[in-house]
């Protein structure tokens, strides 16, 4: 699946795009492991699908991808 580089991305999302398990996605925003929500409108946060590119190019590549 195609992600775009713009605008932002809800939580369900983001949890496709890392595959990250909830929890972890919780705790790595509050160690400071990965980019904060921004607020978008009443109680929506959404991540910045730039940030969100930006973290996932810094992680190290394992299994078929990284061959």
């Amino acid at each position: 699946m195609r992600y775009p580089r713009e605008g932002y991305a809800r939580r369900k999302t983001v949890l496709e795009f890392t595959g990250l398990p909830e929890g972890s996605l919780d705790r790595y925003v509050r160690e400071g492991k990965f980019p904060r929500p921004y607020k978008l409108v009443g109680r929506a946060v959404g991540w910045r699908w730039e940030e969100l590119h930006a973290w996932a190019d810094s992680r190290p590549r394992t299994g078929k991808a990284a061959a």
